[in-house]
């Protein structure tokens, strides 16, 4: 897994408090139990360990933006067209335990007409 950057966590004048390994993240979302930090790129997502700050899984689906659901068992992606999965864009449902496609929401043929 070749990561191209790290990207440094801080706020403001307050000290950098971790330094992390990334890709070129466009999306990013914590676990509910703080535990993974997902980051979405237009073609993998990388989870990240909190603890050891360092890369658990790559899962070779991207999108534009991520959520994790409230019970941290699963992972929505947004994707557009330009990400080859849909011709309509549509959202991705990834299971977190074993980073398996459960299914592709999809906008009907009609919207938003």
């Amino acid at each position: 897994m070749a990561l191209v950057k790290k990207s440094k966590i801080g706020t403001g004048k307050a000290p950098i408090v971790a330094t992390l390994p990334t890709v070129a993240a466009g999306a990013l979302s914590v676990s509910p139990d703080g535990a993974t930090l997902y980051a979405s790129t237009s073609s993998s997502v990388l989870a990240i360990d909190i603890a050891s700050m360092q890369p658990a899984t790559m899962l070779p689906m991207g999108g534009i933006d991520i959520a994790v659901t409230p019970d941290g068992q699963r992972l929505l992606v947004s994707i557009d067209r330009s990400e080859g999965v849909t011709q309509r864009g549509g959202v991705m449902l990834i299971d977190t335990a074993t980073g398996t496609l459960l299914s592709v929401v999809v906008p009907s043929p009609s919207w938003p007409n």
